[in-house]
């Protein structure tokens, strides 16, 4: 905001000036006697140093008023600066807060992956507990006992029924068999 500049003010003391040369004139008058110019231009002279009072207050007024609006202007653009510098402290604070929660983010996405892991190995021990008792079975059973398949019923064909079939069974016969009773292919 601009600075409001005071108002100028007409010349007062040459006008005064004129006034009294105007009054010395006029006197040099002949038939000026009847009228009494000294009386006029003296109550002229004292209108003009009221109007030259009150001129000089009102311009004591304005640049009060000046100096009040300057100075509020002043204390408001520091108010708006401190205003203006505490956003900026809470937007640094704000990105502050972002970039932890993107690093929270990318640590929470590393143990959802671990999560995941760790997920698929209990699964992968879930499979092998469950299939301990039929293990357990078929590695004590004779040769010519039935064997068991995951849910521990006796195995029927095409599966093996004992483990001399089971011996005899091709690499092939042995794939579908697994397959079908959802156990681990054996590896090559």
């Amino acid at each position: 905001m601009a600075l409001v500049p005071p108002p100028q003010l007409p010349n007062l003391p040459a006008m005064v000036a004129a006034y009294d040369t105007l009054s010395h004139e006029t006197a040099l008058f002949a038939n000026a006697g009847g009228f009494n110019l000294a009386a006029q231009l003296a109550a002229i002279q004292n209108s003009l140093n009221n109007l030259t009072n009150t001129v000089n207050n009102l311009t004591n007024t304005v640049n009060n008023l000046t100096n009040t609006v300057n100075n509020n202007h002043t204390a408001v653009s520091g108010r708006l600066t401190a205003v203006e510098g505490r956003l900026n402290g809470i937007d640094g604070r704000l990105d502050g807060i972002d970039g932890r929660l993107d690093g929270i983010d990318g640590r929470l996405d590393n143990i959802e992956g671990r999560l995941d892991n760790i997920e698929g190995r209990i699964d992968g021990i879930d499979t092998h507990i469950d299939q301990q008792p039929m293990r357990l079975i078929n590695a004590v059973a004779a040769h010519d006992k039935p064997l068991r398949g995951p849910d521990l019923a006796v195995l029927t064909a095409p599966h093996s029924r004992t483990r001399d079939e089971l011996l005899l069974f091709t690499q092939n016969q042995c794939t579908a068999s697994a397959t079908a009773l959802r156990l681990p292919l054996l590896p090559n």
